[in-house]
């Protein structure tokens, strides 16, 4: 007969051997076992514990001898039951292990001037170093009041930037530090690594501000930023 199905279960060959011989036989000796079904006396006691513990054997006193027969096999779904319940109540504490582990990664897009004010102002709120690189000057030439009071209040919290201008857009201030990289390497978008999260400011052709959560892309985004912050003009 096809045993794979005993193996999904756990059963070894030697288990299985084990099982059937009892099965066949009815019941049987230790002795008796270990002969029928070619298994080595020593395993045979450990294979029998097993398959005691599955519900699939029993043992009994006949003769002075200790005997064992095999049980139901109906007993093989009912210990397919017990295990898929026992699984079944562990998920939830298995999912919480893995929800830890795995981090979510949350994506907010902001459109227009409204909505890069918004993105900006949660720079501010955060209130941890910033570092940024593409600046060209967009957000003071789109934004020329909202741009000093957001200056005045970094500078208030004291949160200390560090930005990779354009060659002849630099800002500096008491709070920012400032690197150049060539003209030619400008471009429409400006970065923003701060906290556990990546503002992308989206400036041709249209307003738009993309905001990333995620601790490890963040991570990701504060290496290249070094590596490009070393090679930058003082």
């Amino acid at each position: 007969m096809n045993t794979e199905p005993l193996k999904r279960l756990g059963l070894t060959e030697a288990d299985r051997k084990v099982y059937l011989t009892l099965l066949k036989k009815g019941k049987a000796s230790v002795t008796e076992i270990a002969h029928d079904s070619g298994t080595h006396r020593t395993n045979v006691y450990n294979i029998l514990d097993k398959l005691g513990e599955m519900g699939l054997t029993a043992h009994f006193k006949e003769n002075n001898r200790l005997v064992f027969k095999a049980t139901n096999p109906d007993n093989l779904l009912n210990y397919l039951k017990e295990t898929q319940q026992t699984v079944q109540d562990i998920i939830p504490d298995l999912k919480k292990i893995q929800e830890n582990k795995l981090e979510k990664v949350s994506v907010e897009v902001f459109h227009g001037e409204k909505g890069m004010k918004a993105a900006y102002k949660d720079i501010l709120k955060a209130k941890k170093e910033v570092l940024g690189f593409g600046m060209a000057g967009q957000f003071r030439n789109y934004f020329p009041e909202f741009s000093q009071q957001w200056i005045r209040d970094m500078n208030f919290n004291k949160i200390k930037n560090k930005y990779l201008y354009i060659e002849g857009q630099v800002y500096k201030d008491k709070y920012f530090e400032a690197r150049t990289i060539p003209k030619e390497l400008v471009t429409p978008v400006a970065t923003h690594i701060y906290d556990d999260k990546i503002l992308i400011a989206i400036w041709n052709p249209a307003l738009v501000t993309i905001i990333i959560q995620s601790s490890e892309v963040a991570n990701s985004f504060r290496k290249y930023f070094e590596i490009l912050w070393k090679a930058a003009k003082e």
